[in-house]
């Protein structure tokens, strides 16, 4: 069933900005179809990229076309971490306000999740979705390595999300295939940024790949570099 998400006129008078991106809203239907749920802002909410173990918050205006009642609802979330409560005194008979507060796990990375409105009837519902990036608690650049012939000494930024500085503790290879490591040590740049020191040493033939992984004093989720390349 195809529907139309809002009325202009609505929201302009509600203060509310329209969003660019692709609206994944599904909605059911109440009555008639001149009586869905609708939500506002329309389509994906989008918290982007957000701290580790940072809580955050966003309100989310639920009504119906045509400025219908919208009636009792219930409410379900696909994560624990993510609480939801309305607001009585933004909230009337054809508009409900809800706060919407949510604590990722860290070390999550990419999360797709969404909440669920759900009226009287069996089909008179709304799913919103909910989209975020939890960064990590370090971040190592780059990412992936290309290995080149006769290069043995690489380096690796260092970018922690919640202090200054880090201390790296241990580091491991993984998935090793013609690649040794023989040293990783972590050292200051000239601006005073930290960044590790990589030696490797390609003992394979043809492809090669090998996973670094590095752990950091404090931080639970290790940071991994892929180095990949062709061996001589």
């Amino acid at each position: 069933m195809k529907y139309i998400i809002g009325f202009m006129g609505f929201l302009a008078a509600l203060g509310l900005a329209s969003t660019s991106v692709n609206c994944a809203v599904k909605s059911g239907y109440f009555v008639t179809p001149h009586k869905n749920l609708m939500a506002a802002p329309p389509g994906i909410i989008d918290f982007g990229f957000i701290k580790p173990g940072k809580t955050e918050t966003q309100m989310v205006r639920i009504y119906r076309n045509q400025q219908a009642a919208v009636g009792k609802l219930r409410i379900k979330t696909s994560a624990p971490w993510i609480k939801i409560r309305e607001s009585p005194k933004r909230s009337n008979k054809k508009l409900k306000v809800y706060k919407i507060t949510l604590k990722p796990p860290v070390g999550i990375g990419k999360v797709w999740e969404k909440i669920r409105f759900h009226g009287i009837r069996k089909n008179d519902y709304l799913l919103v979705p909910i989209r975020m990036d939890v960064l990590p608690e370090v971040n190592v650049w780059p990412h992936r390595v290309l290995l080149m012939p006769g290069q043995t000494d690489y380096h690796l930024w260092i970018r922690p999300t919640l202090t200054k500085r880090v201390r790296l503790a241990a580091y491991q290879s993984q998935s090793d295939h013609g690649v040794k490591f023989t040293s990783v040590r972590q050292v200051s740049a000239a601006d005073g940024r930290s960044l590790l020191k990589v030696r490797v040493a390609p003992v394979g033939i043809g492809f090669i790949s090998a996973t670094l992984i590095l752990r950091f004093k404090g931080v639970a989720e290790p940071a991994k570099v892929f180095f990949v390349g062709i061996g001589h």
